[in-house]
């Protein structure tokens, strides 16, 4: 399957690893960068690997989410043969504005 990703969601895994890096060092930033990529690569095989994500269940399409990095959370959306990848969400923050970011 072929994977596009967001503007939105490029922006927040440059975001996220610029933060780690500075914070934990670069070892860390490498880890969380290949465990974002394991997940693109179990997509393409498992497109419906992550749950349908609860927060955005009244939405129209099938948003799915899988947990990486152990806080943070790809939410994707399938369309045809196209996985959308669609926001990297800090699971610490408030849930409503990171739905706010996908509205």
């Amino acid at each position: 399957m072929k994977i596009i990703i967001s503007e939105q969601a490029d922006f927040q895994l440059k975001s996220t690893a610029l933060f780690i890096q500075t914070e934990f060092g670069s070892r860390y930033r490498v880890r969380f960068i290949d465990d974002y990529r394991h997940i693109l690569r179990l997509l393409r095989q498992n497109p419906r690997l992550g749950p349908v994500e609860p927060l955005l269940e009244t939405m129209s399409g099938e948003y799915r989410s899988v947990v990486f990095g152990h806080i943070n959370k790809l939410v994707y959306l399938i369309h045809d043969d196209v996985i959308h990848i669609l926001d990297i969400w800090d699971t610490r923050r408030d849930p409503s504005s990171l739905v706010q970011r996908l509205i």
